[in-house]
């Protein structure tokens, strides 16, 4: 079973891949320019989209020998390779079907949620309003959160963004806010505890190490991908 997950896990990557800068086209002044994405090292390189992309941007960016493929490359398979990771691993964790299935579904989002914020410091309402609509429609089938532990989760989570937001003056956006009110409503109540401390832990070592290797406090840095990765993470740490 964790190995046909890790499969599906595969392809649900390189199709979110695939995904990423057509679900950008409203968002960015020039969204061709980010189609490298596409550039994938496992499955999408079959794809002829992919094919093309890849061509024009190593004409435009350079191949391997100066560095303008390889650093795509790499990152693409971690994404694929993790997602597929978090996919054999719940179907291991977990033993309830819906339980699975709703896990995956979770992480799928969240992961393209993560992604696209890591790439472009953006969380997309096209992304995060049907994740929360998913999250409480999916807390009637979660054993243990149910609809009311689902709502409250995700108040919680969003008036405790809500205040950093404004106590921080931009430390934290908008999206983020939202984004932890969609992790609140898909963990509940006590769930989502586990998932916003992992998710702010694994957030302040990456900006902790950033600083140590020489970047500005004045870069931006995005928060997304390690409350997505928080999120994950409490699917493994909660009880079952």
């Amino acid at each position: 079973m964790p190995l046909v997950f890790a499969v599906l896990g595969l392809l649900v990557a390189t199709a979110e891949l695939y995904l990423e800068p057509l679900l950008l086209t409203h968002r960015l002044d020039d969204p061709e320019r980010f189609r490298h994405v596409q550039r994938l090292p496992m499955v999408a390189h079959l794809l002829p989209a992919a094919q093309s992309e890849s061509s024009t941007a190593a004409e435009v960016e350079g191949g391997p020998e100066d560095g303008g493929l390889w650093p795509f490359v790499l990152t693409t398979a971690i994404f694929q390779l993790a997602l597929a990771g978090t996919f054999a691993g719940l179907a291991w964790r977990l033993h309830a079907p819906w339980q699975i299935g709703l896990a995956c579904a979770y992480s799928a989002i969240l992961f393209q949620i993560g992604l696209i914020d890591f790439h472009h410091r953006l969380v997309l309402n096209i992304l995060s309003y049907p994740a929360a609509v998913l999250a409480v429609a999916g807390s009637l089938f979660w054993s243990g959160i149910g609809l009311g532990s689902s709502l409250l989760g995700g108040l919680i989570a969003l008036a405790i963004f809500l205040v950093i937001e404004i106590a921080g003056r931009g430390a934290m956006g908008r999206g983020d806010s939202k984004l932890a009110a969609v992790i609140g409503l898909m963990r509940g109540i006590p769930g989502l505890w586990t998932a916003l401390i992992s998710g702010i832990l694994i957030g302040g070592v990456v900006a902790l190490l950033l600083l140590v290797t020489g970047r500005s406090r004045k870069d931006t840095f995005a928060y997304g991908p390690w409350l997505a990765a928080g999120a994950i993470l409490s699917f493994f740490l909660a009880p079952h």
